[in-house]
């Protein structure tokens, strides 16, 4: 600004602010004429990865569509009940509510009368090793459907399955209760 430089030269990009040197003119001119030099900053640009956009979460989705079939379930509409599961497991083939979109599933089949459904549905979850921890509502369930068809060995097979599985309280009780009334003339 003291030697009236910058006002002349176009002003470089708002990167930083460029350095200038302004250096007198040889002793032997004439006539004063600074030379000016104009540093400019360096600039480095990294190559820019090319970056995917995060995947927007579906899991509000999946418990929307859930609890639309739990609903459906509770107001005695198991057909939409079921579509609805199905409809969520097709939407969302790798679903976090898998466990209990099949426990569902079977407990809704069985609720709508299709017990054959169910119990083909329940023994691919009693063998499944990914629901072993709800073997033991599995297997009560599973006798359940049995006894409900006067089926008494496979239903005390199911009762004894769970009750090897050391299942306690309410639980303990409940499969007591169906071998209990299987064993009844």
């Amino acid at each position: 600004e003291a030697l009236g430089v910058s006002r002349l030269l176009p002003r470089p990009a708002p990167v930083a602010a460029p350095a200038v040197i302004a250096t007198p003119a040889p002793v032997e001119a004439v006539t004063p004429v600074p030379v000016v030099t104009v540093v400019e900053p360096v600039r480095v640009v990294a190559p820019r990865a090319i970056a995917k956009p995060a995947p927007r979460s579906t899991l509000a989705e999946q418990m929307r569509l859930f609890e639309e079939a739990r609903s459906s379930a509770n107001a005695g509409d198991f057909p939409a009940a079921l579509s609805t599961l199905d409809r969520l497991v097709r939407e969302h083939p790798d679903t976090v509510l898998d466990a209990e979109v099949a426990v569902s599933r079977a407990d809704y089949l069985a609720r709508a009368g299709r017990d054959t459904d169910a119990i083909d549905a329940l023994e691919r979850l009693a063998a499944d090793p990914r629901h072993a921890g709800r073997r033991v509502e599995v297997l009560r369930s599973l006798g359940d459907l049995h006894a409900r068809r006067q089926d008494c060995a496979r239903a005390e097979a199911a009762y004894r399955l769970a009750l090897a599985a050391a299942p306690s309280g309410s639980a303990a009780a409940a499969i007591e209760e169906g071998l209990a009334r299987c064993s009844r003339p």
